[in-house]
Order: structure tokens, then sequence, then C-alpha cells
């Protein structure tokens, strides 16, 4: 039997999708009355992916080589 390969989880959405995890999180905590204990978790979830969301927005995508500027994926390959 070969021991399994352990893979981290990933959280890698599309820019599009985690905005609409955003908003549907705003509205559903803005709508509804949840128990206090819910209502933390869920707003922590907003928060983190509200911070997740800004920092790929940050991030950089290119970078200046000698020849000239490129996506950071095609140096780093």
């Amino acid at each position: 039997m070969t021991p399994s390969l352990q893979i981290p989880p990933r959280f890698e959405p599309e820019c599009t999708e985690l905005c609409r995890y955003c908003l549907s999180l705003t509205q559903m905590l803005a709508g509804q009355g949840f128990y206090s204990e819910i209502e933390k978790h869920l707003s922590c979830l907003l928060y983190e992916l509200i911070n997740y969301f800004a920092a790929e927005m940050k991030a950089p995508r290119w970078l200046r080589t000698s020849e000239g500027v490129k996506f950071i994926d095609e140096v780093t390959a």
C-alpha cells in the first residue's frame, strides 16, 4: 500500500466569484436576524473574505525583466 500524499486545501476563486461570496454574505447579514454567535461567525468569515479579496486585487501581476514586462507566472515557470 502506498502512503497517501496530503494535499493542503486550496482556496483560489476567481475575483468575480469571490465578490459574489462577499455580496451574498453581506446581504444575508443585513437581512436576517441571526443568533449572535452565528452572526459573529458569519461576520468574521466576511471579514476574512474581504481581506483575501483585497490582497488578491493588490497582488503584483507583472514583472519588468530585461526582455520587457512579463506576467509573473511566465517568469517563475
